[in-house]
């Protein structure tokens, strides 16, 4: 994948669909070091699901850099990728919103001021279990029944980026499909349709608290 062209291109090929990274929330990019990390993530993001889709990982380009404040990155790579990318992202959306709901929950009986502060540590660990789990279940869904069976490296790469996404999507990034060329490319914009349905109620439960462990990392 290239890395920071200053123009953006004229058109997409065929075959092809625009995949649209925005850096917000917490995953704005104010430092070298910040853009270098996510760079750095998204390559391997990118070079993980080019070899489940079957596609090429250099055939990937980044188009446009919107370089003022959001970041926003621009890739035009194959229809199959974004495709599958898609379905990475609902899966990583749904599962985000499980996890901010029992944060909700867990904000909620803070509010109560129990003394029995047991429920409340329950529901906190419950979170976190379902956080670190959560990769690995979509990882198997999106590579089951594939033909031929992916590797254990790709396999790995795949679980490496739904991390990541789930980190990327948790911290307020977002990612989306404004555009693509091609003669069947219906089903990616409609996917996309429904993942930003999706992205609005996971962006009205994120109006919570810092967790105490992520407020002493950030400070």
């Amino acid at each position: 994948m290239e890395r920071v062209p200053s123009l953006k291109e004229v058109g997409l090929r065929k075959g092809e669909a625009l995949l649209e990274i925005t850096f917000t929330d917490k995953t704005a990019v104010e430092n070298i070091v910040d853009f270098e990390g996510w760079i750095d993530s998204w390559t391997k993001i990118i070079r993980a699901f080019s070899e489940l889709a079957g596609e090429k990982p250099e055939s990937s380009r980044v188009v446009f850099v919107q370089k003022s404040s959001p970041l926003i990155l621009d890739i035009a790579t194959a229809c199959s990728l974004v495709v599958l990318m898609g379905k990475a992202v609902d899966a990583v959306l749904a599962k985000v919103e499980r996890y901010l709901s029992i944060r909700k929950q867990v904000e909620e009986i803070k509010k109560l001021k129990l003394e029995n502060k047991q429920i409340e540590k329950s529901l906190e660990e419950e979170a976190d279990a379902f956080s670190e789990k959560s990769a690995e279940e979509i990882t198997t869904e999106l590579t089951a029944g594939m033909k031929p069976k992916p590797g254990g490296d790709v396999i790995n790469g795949i679980n490496f980026g739904i991390r990541n996404l789930f980190v990327f999507i948790d911290k307020g990034g977002r990612i989306d499909c404004p555009s693509s060329a091609g003669d069947d490319t219906k089903g990616v914009a409609d996917m996309f349709t429904e993942i930003r349905k999706l992205q609005k109620a996971v962006d009205k439960l994120r109006l919570l608290p810092a967790r105490k462990h992520q407020e002493k990392k950030e400070e």
